[in-house]
């Protein structure tokens, strides 16, 4: 590992922009965690453990991180004695962090003692809070400028304004369109990421594109008014091979499906569940066509968990009768073919009271 960055580097290659390719280089926050001591302690309390777990989890895989330690002790003491604590809890937790045989650049070290402590010092609790250590570890990214227009027709090109839901593999963000429906944002190059738009009276729509350099040009993306039929795949919304269990880093476009229906309270839908298997047509009795209607039963089932009138709702599975790839080339295509298709069969569902 090379520990050779400083906190001035850090912040001077945070906003490195070339705009002739629209592309910037930025520190992205990966991940954030605090450690907590007990009083005059430099060891860590009990939770560190499954604290250092989880970050090793997350973040197994990512290349040439940079770690940010920030030390921080009460104000018990003198302030000579603080900082001196503060400098030795880092260290422990450098040690600690460098044992996570990550793929670390560089760890820099801020020493704040009793300085900016998290709350005011007026108790034993609040002094436990400001004995701690803060974990942010950020990856320089090269960023592409992606544009988009969201349009209610294919030919008159009209703006809509609409929301997007973008999902990465390290954040999710909603941005939202301007009156003539263009809408731009920077995201990871090199990276596939998830793009969902919501517009009441509309259809949702959804893209899973792959970010590259060249990603500068305004698309167009159409949203079509509610009207009967109208179906769709939920984007990103699949699940485990062989099982009708979501994809855990895909229960976002479930939510997303959840504010759709929510937003047009009028609809009703019908939702159908798919499967992945290559070759003739398997039947409803077979195993795929029972993990078909599974899948779309555990669907309906969210549905109804987050409130939707299961009135407004249908579901069959399909087993391997419509797959959106019947020869898939890769895992993607593979994944995208366990999905599920949600279609329009009422727009003037009226609640019992």
């Amino acid at each position: 590992m090379r520990f050779l960055f400083t906190l001035f580097i850090w912040i001077f290659t945070l906003n490195i922009t070339i705009k002739a390719q629209n592309i910037k280089s930025e520190l992205e926050l990966l991940r954030s965690s605090t450690l907590y001591f007990e009083s005059d302690s430099i060891v860590p309390d009990m939770r560190s453990d499954s604290v250092l777990s989880v970050e090793k989890a997350k973040l197994r895989g990512q290349k040439e991180l940079l770690v940010q330690i920030s030390a921080y002790t009460d104000d018990i003491g003198s302030f000579e004695y603080n900082e001196n604590l503060a400098k030795a809890r880092a260290e422990s937790v450098r040690n600690l962090v460098e044992a996570l045989s990550l793929d670390i650049d560089s760890i820099n070290v801020s020493i704040y003692g009793e300085r900016n402590p998290a709350v005011k010092n007026k108790d034993e609790g609040s002094r436990q809070r400001n004995r701690r250590v803060r974990i942010d570890i950020y990856k320089l990214r090269d960023l592409a400028l992606v544009k988009r227009q969201v349009v209610a027709s294919e030919k008159e090109e009209q703006g809509l304004q609409a929301e997007l839901r973008l999902q990465t593999s390290y954040r999710s963000d909603t941005l939202f369109a301007d009156a003539t429906g263009y809408i731009e944002f920077y995201a990871p190059v090199g990276e596939y990421i998830s793009l969902f738009y919501l517009r009441k009276d509309y259809f949702f729509a959804g893209e899973e594109l792959e970010v590259r350099a060249t990603d500068t040009l305004v698309e167009a993306v159409l949203l079509q008014e509610l009207e009967l039929g109208l179906k769709g795949d939920v984007n990103e919304l699949n699940f485990l091979g062989g099982q009708p269990v979501i994809l855990p880093y895909h229960y976002s476009r479930l939510y997303d499906l959840i504010d759709f229906l929510k937003l047009n309270e009028s609809i009703s839908v019908h939702i159908g569940g798919h499967v992945n298997a290559p070759g003739k047509q398997k039947p409803d009795n077979s195993f795929e066509g029972k993990l078909a209607h599974r899948r779309a039963l555990k669907v309906y089932g969210e549905l109804i968990k987050n409130g939707i009138n299961p009135a407004r709702l249908s579901y069959k599975g399909y087993s391997n009768w419509f797959m959106k790839y019947p020869n898939p080339k890769n895992s993607i295509e593979q994944r995208q073919n366990r999905r599920v298709e949600v279609s329009i069969t009422s727009l003037d569902f009226k609640a019992d009271k």
